[in-house]
């Protein structure tokens, strides 16, 4: 052990052989060591303080350099380390210690972490607007799917858990992003034990459009990836799509991974499929009867009034659309300064409070110091003459702790509430005004004794005894009444009210801001072109069925034209003649994105008399499944 010696403190130095054994009370299968290196301050007046370890902590297979430092306050005391890489078994590994608990070993390459900023602190703690919560946690850098992502981690008594977010990355043949800005996906790990999986919400890109996305990876029992999303059918319609892996899940190599897709189709798109399949046989039953010319003179007619109608759509839409977008401009800028400038101002009061308050700690600190000096000497002059020297320094250390403890009591108040400052006061002041009365009162007595017999006399030094107890009560009292006052007056007080009254001001101006933006969505301008979109998605909807039905007379002109008997008698027959009742999307995805179609395994219900087809679906050619489905009906007559 060193010992460095100063005017006013001391440094202490020194290295512990062993290890400390679940630190902070965090696990007892937690510890650092072999070797500890202490260091210690030493104030001559206040004594020991700045306590700190440094030593080695097992993560898993990964040592890292901790440093620990100890405070007289429990809520205090924080253990960091800074690490520069760690792998996710190492993580699980030190995780197992923590929890108390047999947790399934992870792929060694499913996350990496960078750059990591660990802690472990006893019951949680905020520094500086930071807040630790209880046991340990860490922030890093981490690789996700190939990917930089940043990432914070916790721990519960029964669970690890990861939050992050991550750029764009590519999971075979989807193209994930995030949804909302900024432009990243967000994730979160729960590692427990029994729950080994990643969860992540973003966007995907599917045959031109984009989508939703939950994405699912399971470690355990065996890596798997899932996910579901929306898949649009029509500017109009759509439906959810579940998909699994096919083949090995590898996290190096993300990029030639497939999936299975899987759907049924709801209800309502399979009466959008029987309406579409009607209409295409209704000009099938044209053709039959007034021949093929026809019935593509009426398609024609219908395709040229639904592209005026699909012009005159997108004209509307580009005009209130533009009113719109001026209209959302204009309300979020001028509303966002309102909201940025509340959240400016409010940080500077919050960060004058927070410097306000360090400079309050350290003046408590010295008026304290200062306190305790008074009272040792005041105590030694007023019960020397009195008692001897041994019971004068018993009774200065009985009533200077007495005294400290007035003074934290206070000081405590003070710093958990602000808002009381004024109370505090208040009862200081009580306090001195009830101490003086005692004075006042024993005064009066001695005065009076000191006019009387010598049988009276006597009874004077007791009273000066406890005339001085009370004079050394009234000290303590107005110390504490004098720093009432100065919270009152001080810089963290006034920091604290400013901001208080600042709130009280702005923030009705503040909400209105918020409520103005969050309410764009109720103005007339909104409304306006959420009516125009539909308008032009309803019409771009119902081109499906008369490409079909175009596609459908070509081939028929082409020798097909046994579909047309087919229209002719199932629309006679009435809407009961046919009926859908299950349509399930199987196939491969990546297949299918790269242009291949999609099996449609269709069942239902054709003349009283069930049937099941297979037609291939291509999402981006539905026209032509509608024509392959008339066309395979037809055959089942």
């Amino acid at each position: 052990m060193i010992l460095t010696a100063m005017e006013t403190d001391a440094t202490i130095t020194a290295e512990l052989k062993g290890y400390w054994v679940d630190p902070f009370g965090v696990s007892d299968e937690v510890v650092i060591g072999p070797v500890l290196l202490l260091q210690a301050d030493v104030d001559y007046v206040t004594g020991l303080s700045g306590i700190v370890f440094e030593g080695g902590l097992a993560i898993g297979n990964t040592t890292a350099s901790v440093i620990v430092s100890v405070n007289e306050d429990p809520m205090k005391e924080l253990l960091s380390a800074e690490i520069d890489n760690l792998n996710f078994t190492d993580l699980v590994s030190f995780t197992e210690k923590l929890l108390h608990l047999k947790l399934p070993p992870p792929p060694n390459d499913f996350l990496e972490f960078q750059k990591i900023k660990w802690y472990i602190c006893p019951v949680g703690m905020t520094i500086q607007n930071v807040v630790y919560p209880p046991g340990f946690s860490f922030e890093s850098d981490m690789t996700l799917f190939g990917k930089t992502a940043n990432a914070s981690c916790a721990a519960s008594d029964t669970l690890l858990s990861i939050k992050g977010s991550v750029g764009d990355f590519v999971v075979g043949p989807l193209k994930v992003s995030g949804l909302d800005d900024p432009k990243k996906a967000s994730f979160q790990v729960q590692v427990g034990k029994d729950i080994q999986h990643l969860l992540l919400d973003g966007a995907v890109t599917l045959y031109v459009e984009t989508y939703a996305l939950h994405l699912l990876v399971e470690t355990q029992p065996s890596p798997k990836i899932s996910f579901t999303t929306e898949f649009k059918l029509t500017e109009l319609l759509t439906f959810t799509v579940n998909a699994t892996l096919i083949g090995v899940l590898n996290f190096k190599d993300l990029g030639k991974l497939d999936f299975t897709f899987d759907a049924y189709l709801e209800q309502h798109l399979l009466d959008y499929i029987h309406d579409e399949l009607l209409n295409v046989l209704m000009k099938a039953k044209q053709a039959a009867e007034e021949g093929i010319e026809a019935a593509k003179k009426t398609v024609a007619a219908e395709k040229a009034a639904l592209d005026n109608r699909i012009s005159k759509a997108e004209e509307d839409l580009k005009a209130v659309q533009e009113k719109w977008e001026a209209h959302q401009e204009s309300i979020e800028k001028s509303n966002q300064q309102i909201i940025d400038r509340y959240n400016a101002d409010i940080q500077s009061l919050q960060n004058s409070i927070t410097h306000a308050k360090k400079a309050y700690d350290a003046a408590v600190q010295s008026a304290q110091t200062k306190l305790t000096n008074a009272l040792h000497d005041q105590q030694v002059k007023l019960w020397a003459a009195e008692n001897n020297v041994e019971n004068v320094k018993r009774k200065i250390a009985s009533d200077t702790e007495d005294a400290n403890r007035k003074v934290a009591a206070a000081k405590a108040k003070m710093d958990r509430d602000f808002g009381s400052a004024e109370k505090n006061v208040e009862d200081a002041e009580h306090k001195v005004d009830s101490l003086q009365h005692q004075i006042d009162d024993i005064n009066s007595q001695i005065n009076s004794l000191e006019h009387g017999s010598w049988l009276k006399k006597i009874k004077i030094p007791g009273l000066k005894t406890e005339q001085g107890a009370l004079e050394l009560s009234m000290k303590v009292a107005q110390g504490v009444l004098d720093g009432a006052r100065e919270v009152l007056k001080g810089t963290d007080y006034l920091a604290n009210a400013a901001l208080t009254a600042y709130q009280r001001v702005h923030n009705a101006v503040f909400e209105a801001a918020n409520k103005a933006i969050a309410d764009l969505v109720k103005d007339v301008e909104y409304v306006a072109f959420e009516t125009a979109t539909t308008a032009l998605a309803t019409a771009q909807h119902a081109t499906k069925g008369l490409d079909a039905a175009e596609d459908l007379l070509t081939a028929a002109e082409q020798g097909s034209d046994a579909v047309l008997a087919f229209g002719k008698a199932i629309i006679d027959a009435g809407n009961e003649a046919l009926n859908i009742t299950s349509v399930h999307l199987s196939g491969s995805l990546g297949k299918s994105v790269s242009g291949g179609g999609l099996t449609a395994d269709v069942k239902g219900v054709l003349l009283k008399k069930p049937f099941g087809i297979n037609v291939e679906l291509n999402p981006s050619k539905v026209e032509t499944f509608f024509k392959d489905l008339c066309q395979e009906l037809a055959k089942k007559l």
